[in-house]
């Protein structure tokens, strides 16, 4: 599982990293009366959450894949 921690580490923080600005972004963009600033920011996260899902969807599939993997090595240990 430590691999798959290591892979998902950099996009996760990338992610995180890019909604954070984005906030800031958004909420600069209100208290500013900025109509730009406010559609750009809102089209990055139209652009990001469908990533985020994305990652988490590969973690999920991951995990699973890991999972059945250990599942069987464990039944060939028990049968032999």
């Amino acid at each position: 599982m430590d691999e798959v921690k290591k892979k998902l580490i950099v996009p996760v923080l990338i992610l995180t990293g890019m909604l954070i600005v984005n906030f800031n972004s958004l909420l600069k963009g209100i208290e500013r009366h900025e109509t730009w600033r406010i559609a750009v920011a809102s089209a990055a996260y139209v652009i990001i959450v469908p990533l985020v899902a994305l990652v988490w969807f590969r973690l999920l599939k991951m995990k699973k894949a890991h999972a059945s993997s250990d599942n069987e090595s464990t039944r060939k240990k028990v049968h032999k």
